[in-house]
């Protein structure tokens, strides 16, 4: 499918040429002209992305001549459709004699510059807005990571060249990427040969792996991206069957970070069971007492310790999913939530404002990784018949303890809890002032006496999460890291001693008595 042609009423949209055999065209000419080219064909490579012969490709709109020559097709007679790939050319349309390029440019063309057109699509005169442009750059990109690297590739080529000609305003089109690991399926190899084999013709004996056939023939057990050529691809319709959507997904969040492979079968169910009939337990306990109308007194310091787990978790919840993108620690998160509230009694979570506030935060928080079990939770706990998704996700209290981080050319410096109304509405220089008297003294103060300048300052901050300060230090940047590391097991090393001394005199002082 091509994108949409859009009408051209500017000089800038003129050179934008908004179909993408137009993008085409701007970029061979931008590269003759630039000079931006290299080899013209691969030294390594045959298939170098541009040449590609798919009809669903970007078609390339050069006319082959029968001269030998090749020309472009001019601006007002485009666009080349698919269709016309590899046919005659047209001479009333075109006005040229010749033969349409047979190749065309990889489908990751096609895709490369439409998430502009979401900001604006209903624009039929310019292919953005301005004030649509404001919503620029893309805060997240997530793909998979062979994807995302090529399709990055033409995304940041075409934003560039876009700049470049005063289109858009930045250059580079996403703020953060995370690439999704490869699921990789357990492959099995004859040692000999390198033959790939089916699972079924495989035995094992003893600790070897054979040849059903052949026992005298060695296999081989590795984990690779899944192929039909490498017989170790899974059936998902058969999985979906048997585990659900949501024990899947789960399985997938739990099995590693967003970056990280997954080698499939190597997780099981066990945890991801556990976890959810711990969660189902916690919910019926809470439902079964609260409409049971027993009631005890309310606890103050019960309440106040679920208030802090809430907050606690809810803060590290959060900051795993939003700010860090690690859904499979947030996952560790959620079961750390869930294992502090089976530990209260299920009649005081039933009779206290926090309890209740607290098991349907957890419910809330369960939907990013199973929504319809948690859905089916929510129908259950709540008494006015909304649903999960309608509901606000849990917000730390105001008077909430938040981290307090110092980053150090990338290496943490520590990162204390301190009371969110304390340092979320400090300036820059009041933070920093804080930190050398305060959370962050010793390590500030030992790179002070090492004669390691700092040679630049900032803070980012997510209110109710974090405020982080940064800086960077004169010098190489690995070299720096290296001192850091060793200031920070030196300040550690004083605290172990220091707490030592102070149990010491401790004992000393009960033995005395």
């Amino acid at each position: 499918m091509h994108p949409p042609h859009f009408t051209c009423v500017s000089p800038i949209q003129d050179k934008i040429r908004i179909h993408a055999s137009g993008f085409t065209m701007n970029l061979l000419q931008s590269k003759k002209f630039g000079g931006y080219g290299g080899y013209e064909t691969s030294r390594t490579l045959s298939d170098w992305v541009v040449s590609r012969q798919r009809g669903w490709g970007t078609p390339i709109p050069v006319i082959q001549l029968q001269d030998g020559r090749r020309v472009a097709v001019k601006s007002d007679k485009l666009p080349v459709l698919g269709s016309d790939r590899g046919n005659r050319v047209e001479a009333i349309r075109f006005g040229e004699e010749g033969t349409f390029d047979s190749d065309t440019l990889d489908t990751f063309f096609d895709s490369a510059w439409y998430y502009l057109r979401y900001l604006d699509n209903q624009n039929s005169n310019e292919f953005v807005s301005k004030n649509a442009m404001q919503n620029m750059p893309v805060d997240v990109y997530v793909g998979g990571i062979e994807h995302a690297a090529v399709h990055m590739f033409f995304a940041r080529f075409i934003a560039y060249f876009l700049k470049d000609i005063g289109a858009i305003h930045t250059a580079e089109p996403f703020t953060d990427l995370i690439p999704q690991g490869i699921v990789r399926g357990k492959t099995f190899i004859e040692k000999e040969t390198g033959r790939y084999l089916m699972p079924d013709d495989v035995t094992k004996i003893g600790e070897k792996l054979v040849l059903k056939s052949n026992e005298s023939v060695e296999v081989e057990a590795v984990y690779e991206k899944m192929s039909k050529s490498k017989n170790n691809g899974v059936d998902l319709t058969a999985l979906l069957t048997a585990e659900g959507i949501d024990i899947t997904r789960l399985r997938l969040l739990e099995a590693a970070a967003p970056r990280a492979p997954i080698n499939w079968g190597e997780t099981d169910l066990k945890g991801a069971k556990k976890l959810l009939d711990r969660i189902a337990t916690i919910n019926s306990q809470f439902i079964e007492h609260r409409n049971s109308g027993e009631k005890v007194a309310l606890n103050p310091k019960i309440e106040a310790e679920i208030r802090e787990m809430y907050n606690f978790f809810v803060r590290n919840i959060g900051m795993c999913l939003e700010v860090l993108h690690l859904h499979n620690t947030a996952l560790m998160r959620l079961q750390g939530f869930t294992n502090a509230l089976k530990k209260v009694d299920p009649v005081c979570l039933a009779s206290s404002p926090e309890g209740e506030r607290a098991v349907k935060s957890l419910i809330v928080m369960l939907q990013v990784f199973c929504p319809h079990i948690s859905a089916e939770m929510w129908s259950a706990v709540a008494a006015d018949n909304t649903l999960v998704s309608d509901q606000k996700w849990p917000q730390v209290d105001a008077d909430a303890s938040i981290e307090f981080l110092l980053m150090i050319d990338g290496v943490s410096g520590g990162r204390p809890s301190v009371d969110r109304r304390v340092v979320e509405e400090m300036s820059m220089d009041e933070l920093w002032k804080r930190a050398k008297s305060n959370e962050h003294a010793d390590i500030l103060r030992i790179l002070n006496e090492e004669g390691l300048k700092m040679k630049d300052h900032g803070v980012t901050k997510r209110n109710g999460f974090h405020v982080t300060l940064l800086c960077g230090l004169e010098g190489d940047k690995e070299e720096n890291r290296k001192k850091i590391g060793k200031i920070l097991d030196r300040i550690q090393a004083e605290k172990r001693k220091a707490s030592k001394k102070n149990e010491e005199k401790k004992r000393k002082k009960v033995n005395q008595k």
